[in-house]
């Protein structure tokens, strides 16, 4: 016959193993957590990626989910990145610089040159055809039917508003920031 003394010791083996094991609710909180990031991850730009260091399986993973359609592939998609980035020794890392992007290094290369701005802005203003020629071929991934509709509204304001001519300087040199940082070869 077992005594209740003997039951109970039994039952506190059992628990001293499990204490050092996170529990079934929190290992999902973490996996929705690395998904959450995983999400984060995917509305970056690729150089905006680029800077978060991450391995090349991860990078791999995120281009496959930019180029998937379908809700359901793509869940599944961020599922794995989110299993990925849990097994990642940089996982904590990874969450620091979502945390506070401010603190991400900026290459060189998309460090804002704000007197290349400025120029290709003034160079719009005056010959709208052939900058944006330049432009496309230069920067492919450029809106350029934005900036095409911008330059043309700074056209017709110029005589009219002050302000919006002023908003839609400030908006052009935003569109153009976008297309010289995002679209560097």
């Amino acid at each position: 016959m077992i005594k209740q003394s003997d039951r109970l010791d039994d039952s506190s083996d059992s628990e001293d193993t499990s204490d050092n094991e996170p529990s079934k609710s929190q290992r999902k909180r973490d996996a929705l957590k690395a998904v959450e990031l995983a999400k984060a991850l995917l509305q970056l730009s690729p150089g905006k990626r680029d800077r978060f260091g991450l391995t090349s399986e991860i990078t791999d993973a995120l281009k496959l989910a930019d180029e998937i359609r379908s809700n359901g592939a793509k869940k599944r998609q961020l599922h794995y990145i989110g299993k990925l980035l849990r097994g990642s020794a940089d996982y904590d890392a990874y969450w620091e610089k979502h945390e506070h992007p401010q603190n991400l290094p900026a290459p060189r290369s998309e460090t804002p040159d704000v007197s290349e701005h400025l120029q290709m802005r003034d160079r719009l203003l005056e010959d709208l055809a052939g900058t944006m020629t330049d432009l496309r071929s230069q920067y492919p991934t450029a809106n350029t039917q934005l900036i095409r509709q911008l330059v043309n509204r700074i056209h017709k304001s110029t005589t009219n508003n002050a302000s919006e001519t002023d908003s839609n300087h400030a908006k052009l040199l935003q569109a153009l920031t976008t297309a010289l940082v995002d679209g560097k070869p």
